[in-house]
């Protein structure tokens, strides 16, 4: 039996096409590790996508890191003023720099 974290819908939707379906409920503990597994698979696939699916993919990883907020008890509100004060502090990615840092001492 091989199993995955899934919306709260789905199960009912499986059993509608006759399959059948064991549902566990995780607790905090196993959701947050599940959510993490969930968000790196989705973030793995996002390179192969399209646009259409890159979009839906996007949503499932802000879907997933809204609930690991939740999770860890940190509201919308404090990320974003996070966020705004890292964009401030350091910018963003828009310029798409990529850095090497070159040790002089290893080079020698």
């Amino acid at each position: 039996m091989k199993g995955k974290l899934v919306r709260d819908k789905i199960p009912a939707l499986t059993v509608a096409n006759n399959q059948q379906v064991y549902v566990k409920i995780l607790s905090k503990e196993e959701f947050q590790g599940a959510l993490i597994l969930e968000l790196i698979n989705k973030l793995g696939i996002l390179k192969d996508g399209n646009e259409e699916s890159n979009v839906e993919i996007l949503a499932e990883a802000e879907t997933i890191i809204r609930h690991l907020a939740e999770i860890n008890k940190i509201s919308p509100t404090a990320i974003e003023t996070v966020y705004n004060k890292m964009v401030a502090l350091k910018g963003n990615y828009s310029a798409r720099l990529f850095m090497e840092i070159h040790d002089e001492k290893s080079s020698q």
